[in-house]
């Protein structure tokens, strides 16, 4: 945002955004120093009219007339910063959704891998999102390691497959629930959605 001009003897703290300037203030001078400091890192840069923008800078130490001097490249990565932005917002906006869902949710790939749980699913299996991805899901649940042939399926013919009144041994008690397997095909990538839900009131009515 400023001209050729006004950058030409300009003080350049005037374009960091004062949330940064104190961290470029003490990466420029170590590096100037000598001492460790990441040769490369984002800062947010603020125009003359008041926009934030996003830079990737590389700093690098060189002979200016006789004395030390920085040289920096900056490379504006604003909309890849807010592209990024927009997809954490996105997934953020679709677990709230399936997290939402008083049904257990699980995504796996055709190998039965998890690639995603819901809420329910993290305290039916004891195990967080985290710590359940890339796990078979039948160490999670042991009780759904049957359903692994209806994933299978489902995949290969492309439609969901329903298990009713799946019986479950819940601390000693009987429960049942209806579980369906949805294929999940997407980006040339699938895998399948495993959705448990909890009919043992229903049934025993």
């Amino acid at each position: 945002g400023f001209r050729r001009a006004d950058l030409l003897g300009m003080d350049f703290w005037k374009a960091v955004h004062p949330d940064f300037q104190d961290l470029v203030r003490e990466r420029a001078r170590a590096r100037m120093r000598g001492e460790p400091a990441p040769p490369r890192y984002e800062v947010k840069l603020r125009t003359p009219a008041g926009e934030e923008r996003w830079a990737d800078v590389t700093a690098t130490v060189m002979p200016w007339e006789g004395r030390p001097a920085l040289l920096v490249m900056a490379f504006d990565i604003t909309e890849q910063k807010r592209a990024k932005e927009e997809v954490a917002r996105m997934r953020l906006y679709l677990k709230n959704i399936i997290d939402s869902m008083p049904s257990v949710l699980i995504g796996v790939d055709p190998w039965g891998y998890i690639t995603v749980l819901n809420q329910p699913a993290e305290q039916a299996g004891g195990v967080s999102w985290e710590a359940a991805q890339g796990r078979f899901f039948g160490d999670v649940f042991p009780h759904l390691e049957g359903q692994f042939e209806q994933v299978r399926q489902a995949i290969q013919l492309g439609r969901p497959i329903k298990t009713p009144r799946m019986t479950l041994d819940v601390r000693g008690e009987l429960h049942y629930a209806d579980v369906m397997v949805y294929p999940l095909m997407a980006d040339n990538a699938s895998g399948a959605v495993i959705r448990m839900d909890d009919v043992t009131a229903r049934v025993r009515i």
